[in-house]
C-alpha cells in the first residue's frame, strides 16, 4: 500500500471519527496493526479530541460532487468544516478556489485551482458561472453560515460553509459536460 493510499485511508477514518469516534480510534489501531505504520499524528489527535470533547467536534456538511470524468453530479459527505483536507481528497488536488455562482441562493463551487494545467483533465461548464470552462472535479457547497454570536459575542462557526441551498436537481440542471467527440452531455442522475 502506498503512502498516499495510507494517508487517504487515515483521512477517511478521521472523517468517520466525527460520527463514531470510538470506532474510528479502533480503526486507526487496526491500520497500525495491519500495515505496521502509525497514522499521521494530527489525524490521531483529531480522533482523540472528538472522543474527549464531542461538543467541540467540527460541524459536518454535505455537498454535490461534480465529476466530469464519470459525467455525474452526486451528493457526498463533505467532511468536517474546519478543514479543507476532505475537499482536497474529494477533488484530488492540493489547491482549491471558491467560485460564487449566480442565481444559486449564495452557493459556491470549489474548483481545482491548478486544474487547467493538468493534461487530459475532463472539463464541464456550469451555467451559473457563465463564460468559464471548468476543469477536473468540483464541489458545489453552500455559502457562508450567517453570524450567530453566543452570549459572549463569539461565533466559532462564523463564515463556515453550509450544505448547498440549491437542490441536487437544480445543480444537475446547470452542469453540462464536454464529450471527447465535441458534443455536450447534460448532467443527470447516476445510473444504478
Amino acid at each position: 500500500m502506498s503512502d498516499s493510499e495510507i494517508e487517504r485511508l487515515c483521512k477517511a477514518v478521521v472523517m468517520r471519527a466525527y460520527k463514531t469516534a470510538s470506532e474510528a480510534a479502533s480503526a486507526l489501531d487496526d491500520i497500525n496493526a495491519r500495515w505496521g505504520i502509525a497514522p499521521i499524528q494530527h489525524e490521531v489527535d483529531a480522533v482523540m479530541s472528538a472522543i474527549q470533547h464531542p461538543d467541540r467536534a467540527p460541524h459536518m456538511s454535505t455537498a454535490y460532487l461534480i465529476d466530469p470524468a464519470a459525467r455525474t453530479v452526486t451528493e457526498v459527505e463533505r467532511g468536517p468544516l474546519d478543514s479543507l483536507a476532505p475537499v482536497y481528497a474529494l477533488l484530488g488536488c492540493q489547491y482549491v478556489e471558491g467560485v460564487r455562482l449566480l442565481q444559486a441562493e449564495g452557493d459556491y463551487l470549489y474548483v481545482d485551482e491548478e486544474g487547467t494545467f493538468k493534461a487530459d483533465n475532463p472539463v464541464f461548464i456550469c451555467r451559473l458561472y457563465p463564460g468559464q470552462v471548468l476543469t477536473g472535479r468540483a464541489l458545489w457547497i453552500g455559502g457562508p453560515r450567517p453570524y450567530t454570536p453566543d452570549a459572549d459575542g463569539n461565533d466559532p462557526h462564523d463564515g463556515e460553509e453550509t450544505p448547498p441551498r440549491s437542490t441536487l436537481a437544480y445543480a444537475r440542471a446547470h452542469i453540462v459536460f464536454f464529450n471527447p467527440d465535441g458534443t455536450f452531455t447534460q448532467a443527470s442522475e447516476p445510473q444504478a
